[in-house]
């Protein structure tokens, strides 16, 4: 055999061994690329620092310890399933990249319609996708009717098609869409005072995967003058990623992923700009378990963090997508933040505190629409290695959001 390790299966081989890399928005133990992307470690010379079945099969001595597929033979083997998943990200990028080609020459309301029906579809093709959003609903409504949690679910994955369809016209979106769309209301001049009001200081616009958050970062682009940064997560497929980006930024924003953006967004907004960024997911990195519909769930520090030493303002902004086909914002009063701690118990006990405030709104924005949120994510999956323990944290004294 080789003395190579299947590139699948190397970062959970040497993971263990690698020093902890530090960054606001990523959390210890990952190293990035230029473009975002983790890299993996290099085998360590000799296999010096591994189990003896590992070191040796590093050395290109095989091992019978140490088999990571059942199929084929050896260590360097591919299973089948891996060749299916790969199979099956080709066909998306393709798929993505006619979509692109063909719906923003198309009616507004055809491609919504087109992609709602495909996310329809999938509610019953996808059972796995179902079941998780389904027991999701029931963790988050365990007293509403299980008709009506069914109903939302199936609801949800229609949104799932329809914000598909939205991100696909984003090159097409004009003042003739607006006004037919987009009614001007006072959730969109509620949105115009927050950041006019703002002085020379930087803000933070927090949202979430619920409603229409593709069509408002393009509203926001729109509306806003000046530096406006929107922090995203790569795709591992080239073609969809370079696609993403394209259309995001066609508006003017400038889009930074992840694993590059702790720094830029810090200069931005300490310069008085805006950032725009999601914050519901559950992402590796340092946080802490906030509560989300009754349950722990992990929640990234780095954005309450980036606000805290930045003396930025923040809020928390929705767009849902109403029953006539249009489009309503609704912007939370900023939040308050207090001076930042110099001392690191406190100023993380002060990102918690924060993190905890913004999480309530995005919780109280879902449960006015419990339709028009990603459910399928794995929100109260567990990282127990990332989280930090908050019974070790000073205490606060008790401000209102």
């Amino acid at each position: 055999m080789g003395g190579r390790v299947s590139p699948r299966y190397r970062w959970q081989v040497f993971a263990p061994h690698i020093p902890p890399e530090e960054d606001q928005l990523n959390g210890p133990g990952r190293h990035m690329g230029a473009r975002g992307q983790e890299r993996l470690p290099a085998v360590p010379e000799g296999g010096q620092g591994l189990s003896p079945s590992l070191g040796a099969c590093a050395r290109g001595r095989g091992s019978s310890t140490f088999s990571p597929t059942s199929h084929g033979k050896g260590p360097m083997a591919v299973k089948p399933k891996t060749k299916t998943r790969a199979f099956r990200k080709r066909m998306v990028a393709r798929a993505a990249a006619l979509g692109a080609s063909i719906l923003p020459k198309l009616p507004f309301r055809l491609v919504r319609g087109t992609t709602q029906t495909l996310g329809l579809l999938a509610w019953y093709l996808v059972g796995e996708r179902r079941r998780r959003v389904l027991k999701h609903l029931e963790m988050a409504f365990p007293d509403v009717d299980p008709e009506q949690r069914r109903k939302w679910a199936r609801n949800s994955f229609k949104h799932a098609g329809a914000i598909l369809g939205e991100f696909f016209w984003i090159p097409s979106l004009d003042e003739k869409w607006d006004a037919k769309y987009w009614p001007c209301e006072e959730g969109m001049a509620q949105f115009l005072d927050v950041i006019s009001d703002r002085g020379k200081r930087g803000c933070l616009l927090m949202t979430g995967h619920h409603g229409s958050w593709e069509l408002l970062l393009q509203l926001a682009q729109r509306q806003l003058p000046g530096d406006f940064l929107v922090v995203a997560r790569e795709s591992d497929q080239q073609l969809i990623s370079d696609l993403m980006k394209k259309w995001r930024e066609f508006h003017g924003a400038r889009i930074i992923y992840r694993g590059d953006a702790g720094l830029s967004v810090y200069r931005t907004l300490r310069k008085g700009g805006l950032v725009a960024m999601l914050v519901d997911q559950n992402l590796r990195g340092e946080g802490a378990e906030i509560d989300f519909f009754g349950h722990p769930a992990h929640t990234l520090l780095g954005p309450a963090r980036l606000v805290l030493q930045s003396r930025a303002i923040t809020t928390t902004i929705f767009c849902t997508r109403a029953e006539d086909g249009t489009y309503r914002v609704h912007v939370d009063k900023p939040l308050e933040v207090p001076a930042a701690s110099k001392d690191p118990d406190v100023l993380t006990a002060q990102a918690v505190d924060l993190t905890r405030k913004y999480t309530a709104r995005i919780e109280a924005a879902i449960r006015r629409d419990p339709d028009q949120w990603m459910w399928m994510h794995r929100r109260w999956h567990k990282r127990k290695k990332y989280s930090i323990p908050l019974e070790q944290l000073p205490s606060l004294p008790d401000s209102s959001s």
